[in-house]
């Protein structure tokens, strides 16, 4: 039978009959009593889920680490959120390397169909990088364009306005800029700035609402504030 990644994660931990007979990181010490009693793990799976907290892109991986998942940690009765998932990484060495979620055995095929290289076509590179949203997941492949059309521009327009009782109009000029931290999570915070000039009355900073935001969002709630 294959293991599959989600049979190893449904396998118990502490008694998993896969234990090495010399352990990474023994089972009775300080962090190993947090893992059980404060963060009541008990599959390989939560012990994956409870080491990769470490990887938020918030995480400083200090003691006072103010990023979601270190603040819910803390409030659990965890002494330092950082150093125990660090120890839960260990303890999955624990485990013989075939029941070891952290192993990568997943045979990919990688090259062109049929071995023949298709004109035109390159192999996309495979990513590991760990997500926390499906829209993360995301990619979008093109063609680099040969000939790029000049863009067309329409001439700046009054709408509604007779050309003969138009009066001159000054352009005016607005920096605009979005930004969110934890990109598409649902802890994601975002806000959108314009900026007129320096001491301009104009000049705005708007925190959006809501959860599951992204930069893209913050930047066009910018150009549409402008």
């Amino acid at each position: 039978m294959e293991i599959t990644p989600a049979i190893c994660e449904i396998m118990p931990y502490w008694w998993h009959p896969a234990t090495k007979s010399e352990l990474v990181s023994i089972y009775s010490d300080k962090w190993g009593r947090c893992l059980r009693q404060t963060h009541g793990i008990s599959t390989v799976g939560e012990m994956l889920h409870h080491a990769n907290k470490n990887r938020s892109p918030n995480c400083s991986e200090r003691v006072n680490c103010s990023c979601v998942p270190c603040v819910e940690d803390r409030a659990q009765g965890c002494e330092h959120p950082p150093k125990c998932r660090r120890n839960a990484m260990k303890k999955l060495h624990n485990l013989e390397d075939e029941w070891n979620p952290v192993i990568d055995r997943e045979v990919r095929e990688h090259g062109y169909p049929n071995g023949d290289e298709i004109p035109g076509w390159t192999e996309a590179g495979f990513t590991t990088e760990i997500v926390r949203h499906p829209l993360q997941l995301i990619r979008i492949f093109a063609s680099v364009p040969q000939d790029v059309p000049v863009a067309v521009i329409a001439a700046p327009h009054l709408n509604d306005v007779d050309s003969g009782t138009a009066t001159n109009v000054d352009d005016v000029s607005v920096w605009t800029d979005g930004s969110c931290t934890e990109n598409g999570s649902k802890y994601a915070k975002a806000g959108s700035g314009l900026w007129y000039a320096a001491n301009d009355a104009r000049n705005q900073a708007i925190r959006l609402p809501g959860e599951y935001l992204t930069n893209n969002t913050a930047e066009l709630a910018a150009m549409l504030l402008s």
